[in-house]
């Protein structure tokens, strides 16, 4: 697995914006091409793990793309079975 990670100057405090991209590795060249964007971080897109999660920074703006298509941590879609055993919306201790 390859992971990239560089020593940009730190970012404040801030929401960071994540942008879902089918195909994440030409997302990321298109954000390098059109924006100069720099990558911060980076798991993923390559030959052995085409999906990429990765941080860029473009001007002082940082923010993700990610291809997260069909896999646990989709945007929406639960991490499990939903709602948990019980089903009446009690918490259990």
């Amino acid at each position: 697995m390859d992971v990239v990670a560089s020593s940009h100057p730190p970012a404040v405090p801030c929401a960071e914006v994540h942008l879902p991209a089918r195909h994440g590795r030409e997302a990321v060249r298109f954000y390098e091409a059109a924006f100069g964007a720099q990558t911060c971080f980076r798991l993923g897109g390559t030959g052995e793990l085409p999906e990429v999660v990765a941080q860029l920074q473009a001007g002082s703006t940082r923010f993700w793309v990610v291809n997260p298509f069909g896999h646990h941590w989709e945007i929406g879609r639960p991490l499990g079975p939903w709602p948990p055993a019980g089903g009446d919306g009690k918490e259990r201790p």
